[in-house]
């Protein structure tokens, strides 16, 4: 068996190309499932939206901001209510540097409070892990490390 033979490249390269094609595929499954997440509220809309306005600003360094902006109205007439939060002090560390500027278009950090025809309420919010570790470099330190479990800790407060 001689490494030089034709039909031994070709299936080497056809392996690496179905290989490359299975891990992008892989990837964008996952990314599809993981980078938004969906919680299930415990309380009304109304109570939810109240929620998020009294919860977030009690974790030391976060704003909250209810946005308004040309969302639509559904077809169904669910109502939507998105909200931009914001911890000035890890922005300023990231924003200090001029080669992660870049993350100022995902910052603030926007959570949404919205209702399903079943009735329900529901949060939505980006896996900013998950975004800070494509993005690379200290965002990925400051979301994973430090937003993402902040985030957390404010969505048991309001989910309860």
């Amino acid at each position: 068996m001689k490494f030089t033979d034709k039909k031994y490249w070709g299936a080497f390269i056809a392996g690496v190309l179905w290989g490359i094609v299975i891990a992008f595929i892989g990837g964008w499954i996952y990314l599809r499932s993981s980078l938004v997440y969906e919680i299930k509220s415990n309380g009304t809309f109304d109570e939810t939206v109240k929620k998020v306005l009294s919860e977030i600003p009690k974790v030391k360094g976060w704003n909250v901001e209810s946005v308004v902006c040309a969302i639509p109205n559904t077809a169904d007439n669910c109502r939507i209510r998105s909200f931009k939060l914001c911890n000035g002090n890890y922005a300023k560390i990231m924003l200090d540097n001029a080669d992660d500027r870049k993350v100022s278009c995902v910052i603030p950090c926007t959570m949404a409070v919205y209702e399903k025809p079943d009735g329900k309420t529901y949060i939505g919010r980006v896996n900013v892990s998950l975004l800070g570790y494509i993005i690379g470099g200290l965002p990925a330190k400051i979301f994973a490390g430090k937003v993402n479990p902040e985030q957390q800790e404010m969505l048991k407060k309001i989910i309860e």
